[in-house]
């Protein structure tokens, strides 16, 4: 699918039990759809949310309309990030070449996301996580983040917290199934 195509799949029913900027993501990745994520958690009330017959991209607008301050772009074919105008995810990335390192340990070490605010949960174990190639030159730390689950299979990366105590985590997106099969 091109990445034209890819966001313009139509999703017959979308239902999420929250509106905020995670929980269109978490349902949009238990659909199939990788969508990387940054939210600044705050006090509002969140809602339900029952959507028929949009496409993916009509979607993701009503998330940013939702939650005033976000955005949402197509990175490359199938992976969305939706984050903050304004954020963390702005500052710039150390300049990396780095070959077959653990990708939690390079989160660690060598992005040194502990600066910016950001600890790893470790949902998968183990130390090193799997290893990955990086070459970073002149970007900033979402695209690193990127550039990291670029090369981890079906892989999204999601932030959630408050400035100083922000979480990362990595979720799964299954294989996408038709959307006649995704209506729950």
């Amino acid at each position: 699918m091109s990445s034209s195509d890819h966001f313009n799949q139509l999703i017959d029913r979308f239902e999420t039990r929250d509106d905020s900027i995670s929980g269109f993501a978490n349902r949009l990745r238990e659909l199939g759809i990788i969508v990387c994520s940054f939210e600044n958690l705050t006090s509002s009330q969140t809602r339900p949310l029952t959507l028929t017959g949009l496409t993916i991209s009509e979607i993701l607008d009503r998330a940013v309309r939702q939650n005033p301050g976000y955005q949402w772009i197509e990175v490359s074919p199938g992976l969305a990030n939706l984050f903050p105008m304004s954020s963390v995810l702005d500052s710039p990335a150390p300049n990396l070449r780095i070959f077959s390192k653990g990708a939690w340990r390079l989160l660690n070490e060598d992005l040194n996301i502990g600066e910016f605010g950001i600890q790893i949960y470790e949902e998968f174990g183990g130390q090193d996580g799997p290893p990955i190639t990086i070459v970073l030159q002149n970007t900033d730390l979402r695209s690193a983040l990127n550039a990291v689950v670029g090369q981890l299979d079906r892989l999204a990366w999601h932030i959630t917290g408050r400035p100083d105590a922000y979480y990362l985590s990595f979720t799964v997106a299954p294989f996408p199934r038709s959307s006649r099969e995704r209506a729950p």
